[in-house]
C-alpha cells in the first residue's frame, strides 16, 4: 500500500493525504488519511481490498457506526 492517496470529490476537487493506517472494527476494515495541506484533520472512511490489492473507500453514513469507528480509532492511537 502507499503511504499517500489522492482522494477525489463528486464535485472534482482532490485532496492529497497520507494513510495513516487501516484497521478493523466490528468485522468490517476502515482506514484513517490525513490531509497533507497541513491541517489537523483525520478522515475515517470504510475500506475494502479485492485480491488484486485494489481498494475503495467508502462514506461510513450511519452516525452510531462513525462514532464507534472513531472511538476506536482513538484508542488505537492511544497505544
Amino acid at each position: 500500500m502507499d503511504e499517500n492517496i489522492t482522494l477525489k470529490y463528486a464535485d472534482g476537487n482532490i485532496q492529497e493525504c497520507e494513510i495513516i493506517g487501516v484497521f478493523d472494527y466490528n468485522k468490517k476494515d476502515y482506514i484513517a488519511v490525513k490531509p497533507l495541506d497541513g491541517s489537523k484533520d483525520t478522515y475515517i472512511y470504510g475500506y475494502k481490498e479485492d485480491k488484486d490489492g485494489k481498494f475503495a473507500l467508502s462514506d461510513i453514513e450511519d452516525d452510531e457506526e462513525f462514532k464507534a469507528v472513531v472511538a476506536e480509532f482513538d484508542a488505537i492511537m492511544a497505544e
